[in-house]
């Protein structure tokens, strides 16, 4: 990567144009630091899944268009040498439904708060919802497994 902007990618596998475009918001002026997460693919003008920072201001293009969509990233007190990955991997992917994939049974959600969102938001949760909860989301998102060494 050609940029002199202090940076972070949490995986291995992106496409080349999200690659591309991290490595012009890195090189954007005004641009001290980036990041490029897990879950990064190409998006308009920066990667989906990108966090840039700026000296002086905040860019609405590269803030982006798909904020939220849910991924996390928790340090844990164990050591990854202790992880058997192929085992955690096939564990994940037979429970957790990838993709377009939802649960057959509706996710208990007793412990969530809906006060202050709308019938309409409500309405669609306490349908579809239910099944996509803890789910890792449709379209380009995907599953990834990268472990900080």
């Amino acid at each position: 990567m050609k940029t002199t902007t202090p940076y972070k990618i949490y995986n291995t596998s992106y496409e080349q144009g999200a690659l591309d475009q991290f490595e012009n918001c890195l090189n954007a002026k005004g641009c001290v630091q980036g990041a490029l997460m897990a879950d990064g693919h190409k998006g308009f003008t920066s990667p989906i899944g990108s966090v840039f920072k700026f000296k002086d201001r905040i860019s609405a293009q590269i803030v982006g268009f798909d904020i939220g969509c849910g991924v996390a990233c928790l340090e844990l007190d164990i050591n990854y040498k202790d992880v058997d990955l192929e085992q955690l991997k096939t564990h994940i992917l037979k429970t957790i439904p990838v993709g377009f994939n939802k649960h057959t049974e509706p996710q208990d959600t007793s412990s969530l708060d809906f006060t202050g969102t709308s019938v309409k938001l409500q309405d669609i949760f306490s349908q579809k919802g239910k099944y996509q909860l803890g789910t890792l989301g449709g379209g380009k998102h995907d599953y990834c497994f990268q472990i900080q060494r």
